[in-house]
């Protein structure tokens, strides 16, 4: 009797539940939050953790429908709230089980930040502060939760971060990484990928471009998790750029979907009533439109929806300027400029400067640029650079662009005698003096000469500015002495107070800052705060966002403070103001490839390149870099291009004969790995190994023995010479290689030994294991931390590599498909036996995921740390 009520309870949350996921499906949003809510109430009164969770979720994943991202952020945080501590989910439910909480933070986790990182760019822009660090927050969230396939949700919020930050070159790649998106069913995300790039197109003005991606976005709209909502929207979209190409009845038999009640989905009937508004606007008719636009316009300011309302706002100007409203417009103009600058939101800014520019042509969405086809065409030209070069590289230290002294074509700064006199001075000192701080008596006397120009005295404004730049630039690579700082920071503000609202002047007073607080703390750390050095970089960028450099020199600061995600955002605006950067470049890459998105590394090093970045540095770490994502032809392209700028250098041909080992291209392969062998003669263990490769690639199984037997006499410890990820794909290609020998042959045997004992192992090395049984249904992933003590044979033995010889210790993580815990962990100690004779222990074990049907066994092996 006592269980009966309980029963219900469960039947009517089940109820509800199903009710609000049908209402969810025919994008009734506003009704199925009212559900969700009635499911929240009853399932915390009734102590039902999981129902609780579901309801909460649905509240949070329909808020941006709703156009209340407010509400979407409070759930998401109560989310992770409840995902980071089992103390809360058990506030809820006393007896909830670990099984079920670890799979609700499975499954949520990643959802949650997701949202999180959605409402609050909705509410502050997708470029304002924190808002990049949420895109690698988002996907290392995936990647410890297990949940991979989410890392393209964050991508398509990577989309919007760099539309905002108005690089659109960036955000097609996104978008276009969405389109390729190798996962289907409810995690088929191609619809939303092709909307991006069907938009980013139309907002540059290349219509021609945004017509010819119309058919992917009505393709996979029917195979989006909810094909409803992606038919409303696609049918909304088509129905003006219809009307903007002059074709008013194209497509008008496709995405075919009735709409849902007014009031049910918000975000389609903003949609819907900026079409409307254009079409208004085409047909004359703009005080409808302005009616229209303004009435949301207010709602979105109410509901604090920054994104929606910037651009109703852009619609609400075009249509004002194509009425001849000039002071209404320039009085909402001011308003949005000012919004858009706070949020940073330089694509907005972009649209703007377009919109009020008198030469575009006026027409009722925002652009870029105008139209290159349609009854809304111009002519396309090239805007010419106004970034000028002040100085000759004969007649300055090396710096940035913006900070010497020179005369120039463009330029009418004279260098005054005082300043050749230093510069002269400069350039007669042993190289590198500036960064060793030899010769400290000459450059204490340049120092005192430098510090004793009153910039007052050089003449014209132009030509003090142009000193003060130089003057912060070389200053910051001669100090070298700490009795000197105070002295040298107190000039610096003197200059700086002259000029506080020169952006180039405050961002390298900012950089002089950072040299002087970090590299003389015990002088200046009472003097220079973490905080103002912050402050200093975030206004120069406000001052004047057109500048590459002030990016730069923000983003190295960041980067010094570990703040990735800002150090992210302001790379990325520098390489878009300098796509030909290499250094930006490269920092940026490097940016992505510590929060492992190696394709965007490789996307926006290949721009730079493109863009006539010169430096083979660049080329080299292309290659590299296509080299891990397997893309061999594009590997050699770059390789060629390095090679053209400096011939014959070592570890080239190397790298080139893996991209043609890979490519089967055996004799090219060959000659390349001989090549290197005789460029560079140390590199003598993976010259064997490619060796190797060809062997195994062209069947000569007698040569491909012989030249095994010889790689396994080479002790792993005395190749000091490659890094960890070049051993690692050195012993990809020769495991690919003994693959041809018969599996009891006694040279593999060796090989597979070496590798298991060394933590370099391939997954195929497990896998080849593992499919010898049948496939089990129900298996579960663990992650296995296993500590392996070591003795004083450990010198000696054949695991070791270089650097790892003051080892006493150490933990290595197992992947393994299992039954339970119990017996992830018996499968990986017997692996771990192989790898040294004392008995190791498992200190730690995690179940990531379940419900596999799969060959049971490890699954891979990651290195190991040592201590």
């Amino acid at each position: 009797m006592s269980e009966q009520p309980e029963l219900d309870i469960d039947e009517r949350l089940q109820e509800l539940s199903a009710k609000e996921s049908e209402l969810t499906r025919l994008c009734q949003f506003e009704s199925a939050n009212r559900v969700a809510s009635e499911v929240r109430r009853l399932a915390r009164g009734e102590r039902r953790f999981v129902p609780y969770l579901q309801a909460t979720f649905t509240i949070m994943n329909t808020a941006a429908d709703r156009l209340n991202p407010q509400a979407g952020r409070d759930a998401a945080i109560e989310i992770i709230g409840l995902l980071e501590s089992n103390d809360l989910a058990r506030a809820i439910q006393p007896d909830l089980s670990d099984q079920e909480y670890d799979a609700a933070v499975h499954w949520y986790s990643s959802c949650g930040y997701d949202n999180l990182a959605k409402a609050t760019a909705e509410i502050c822009g997708h470029n304002s502060d924190g808002i990049h660090a949420c895109v690698n927050e988002g996907i290392e969230v995936c990647r410890r939760t297990g949940k991979t396939q989410c890392i393209t949700c964050f991508r398509e919020y990577a989309t919007e971060v760099y539309r905002a930050a108005d690089d659109p070159d960036l955000a097609l790649h996104y978008a276009r990484m969405g389109v390729a998106g190798v996962n289907r069913g409810p995690h088929d995300r191609r619809w939303a990928g092709a909307r991006d790039v069907m938009d980013i197109l139309l907002s540059r003005g290349e219509l021609a471009a945004a017509v010819e991606s119309v058919d992917a976005v009505i393709e996979f709209a029917d195979v989006w998790h909810s094909p409803i909502r992606a038919r409303l929207i696609t049918k909304t979209r088509l129905t003006e750029i219809a009307y903007l190409l002059g074709e008013p009845h194209r497509w008008q038999d496709q995405c075919q979907q009735e709409s849902p009640q007014t009031g049910e989905f918000l975000a389609h009937e903003l949609l819907s009533e900026h079409t409307q508004a254009s079409i208004d606007c085409l047909a004359g008719h703009f005080d409808a439109a302005i009616e229209r636009l303004a009435r949301w316009d207010q709602y979105l300011t109410r509901r604090k929806c920054f994104e929606h309302w910037s651009k109703t706002r852009l619609r609400l100007l075009a249509a004002h300027r194509m009425a001849g409203h000039q002071h209404e417009f320039e009085r909402l103009a001011d308003q949005l400029q000012k919004k858009s600058q706070s949020a940073r939101d330089w694509h907005v800014l972009h649209c703007l400067n377009h919109l009020r520019d008198e030469s575009s042509i006026a027409v009722p969405i925002p652009l870029t640029a105008n139209f290159d086809v349609g009854p809304f065409a111009a002519t396309r030209t090239k805007v010419p650079s106004t970034t000028s070069a002040f100085m000759s590289s004969n007649t300055t230290l090396e710096c940035s662009a913006e900070e010497p002294i020179a005369t120039s074509v463009q330029s009418e700064v004279e260098i005054p005698a005082v300043i050749k006199n230093i510069q002269l001075r400069l350039g007669l000192l042993v190289p590198d003096v500036t960064s060793t701080g030899e010769d400290q008596d000459s450059i204490d006397k340049i120092i005192t000469d430098l510090l004793a120009i009153s910039p007052e005295n050089l003449g014209s404004e132009k030509t003090q500015s142009a000193f003060r730049h130089w003057a912060l630039n070389t200053i910051a690579y001669l100090v070298h002495e700490a009795d000197r700082v105070e002295e040298i920071w107190d000039w610096a503000g003197g200059l700086l107070s002259v000029k506080r609202q020169d952006a180039v002047t405050l961002s390298l007073y900012a950089r002089l800052g950072c040299i002087l607080r970090y590299d003389y703390a015990e002088q200046m750390s009472d003097k220079i705060d973490d905080r103002h050095l912050e402050s200093w970089f975030r206004e120069s960028l406000d001052l004047d966002f057109e500048k590459a450099t002030n990016f730069e020199r923000a983003g190295d600061f960041f980067l010094f403070q570990e703040n990735l995600g800002e150090a992210e955002r302001c790379y990325a605006r520098g390489c878009r103001l300098d796509r030909s950067h290499a250094e930006l470049a490269s920092k940026l890459a490097r940016i992505y490839r510590r929060t492992e998105r190696e394709h965007d590394a490789l996307a926006v090093l290949d721009m730079a390149i493109r863009a006539g970045a010169d430096d083979p540095n660049l080329l080299w770490e292309a290659a590299l870099t296509a080299q891990s994502l397997d893309q061999h032809e594009s590997t050699l392209a770059y390789l060629r291009a390095y090679q053209n700028a400096v011939p014959d250098q070592p570890w080239f041909n190397y790298y080139r004969a893996i991209a043609l080992l890979e490519l089967q291209r055996y004799p090219e392969a060959l000659a390349a790995a001989q090549l290197e062998a005789e460029l560079n003669p140390d590199c003598t263990f993976p010259v064997l190994v490619q060796r190797a490769g060809v062997a195994a690639g062209t069947g000569q199984l007698a040569e491909l023995q012989q030249l095994v037997s010889e790689i396994v006499s080479i002790p792993l410890a005395s190749i000091d010479y490659m890094t960890l990820s070049g051993l690692e794909k050195v012993m990809f290609i020769l495991w690919k290689a003994t693959e041809s020998l018969a599996e009891d042959d006694p040279v593999r045997a060796q090989v597979r030994d070496r590798l298991v004992a060394s933590s370099l192992a391939p997954e195929r090395l497990f896998e080849l294991h593992r499919v010898k049984g049948d496939p089990i249904e129900g298996l579960k992933f663990y992650l296995c931390l296993v500590e392996q003590p070591l003795d004083e044979h450990w010198y000696n033995w054949h695991g070791r590599l270089a650097g790892e010889e003051g080892f006493t210790s150490y933990r290595v993580a197992w992947g393994v498909l299992a039954r339970t815990g119990t017996e992830a962990a018996e499968l990986v100690l017997e692996w771990q036996s192989r790898c040294y004779p004392l008995e190791a222990r498992v200190v730690d074990v995690e179940l990531v995921d379940e419900g596999y049907t799969e060959h049971m066994g490890v699954v891979w092996q990651r290195f190991r740390e040592g201590t």
